[in-house]
């Protein structure tokens, strides 16, 4: 009987997964664009968009290296501030 995060004053905690490319740490830039590029093309085309997003029921959001980066740093930081305020870390 463990009470949900809206029940504690959290109505807005959402998590997320992310689905993407990864590559090696020291991947050289020439192949980040490559397969960066590959990928913006991929979700450009219908067979991604009825195929895989609708058929999953999946919210569209393409975001590049930096961007995707920069959003799950936050977005992980938000999620591991709750988590300490609400004590799941001490």
């Amino acid at each position: 009987d463990v009470p949900t995060f809206g029940e504690v004053g959290y109505p807005d905690v959402t998590f997320r997964e992310y689905r993407g490319l990864s590559g090696a740490k020291d991947m050289p830039a020439e192949a980040m664009a490559y397969y960066e590029n590959m990928a913006q093309k991929i979700v450009e085309t219908d067979e991604w968009k009825t195929g895989y997003l609708e058929a999953n029921s999946l919210t569209p959001a393409f975001m590049g290296h930096e961007e995707a980066t920069e959003y799950i740093r936050n977005d992980m930081e938000t999620v591991m501030n709750i988590f300490t305020e609400v004590g799941y870390f001490e």
